[in-house]
């Protein structure tokens, strides 16, 4: 579950509005998984299943999300790093289970 603001995605919700006050469950990816461990920043968030898969969202314009790829140019990275409105999978670690 999650609440507060969510100005730049991190409280994982998506982009329909949300009353920050009430918990709302996090989908996108999650609703099957079991979280094992969860960290919040100012502006984004990443949690640890129990398969050792790591979720991070909200803002990734300096890289805090870990979804840019070294194959991509500047451009496109920033376009999917800039804010990521619902968990994602960090591919990075799918191989090397955390």
């Amino acid at each position: 579950f999650s609440w507060g603001s969510s100005k730049w995605g991190q409280v994982g919700l998506g982009a329909a509005p949300q009353n920050p006050l009430k918990p709302v469950m996090i989908k996108g990816g999650l609703s099957d998984k079991v979280v094992t461990s969860i960290s919040c920043g100012s502006s984004h968030s990443a949690c640890l299943t129990s398969a050792g898969d790591v979720y991070t969202w909200g803002r990734g314009f300096e890289g805090q999300t870990g979804h840019a790829s070294k194959a991509l140019d500047d451009k496109t990275n920033d376009v999917i790093t800039s804010v990521q409105l619902l968990p994602k999978c960090v591919s990075a670690f799918v191989k090397w289970p955390v």
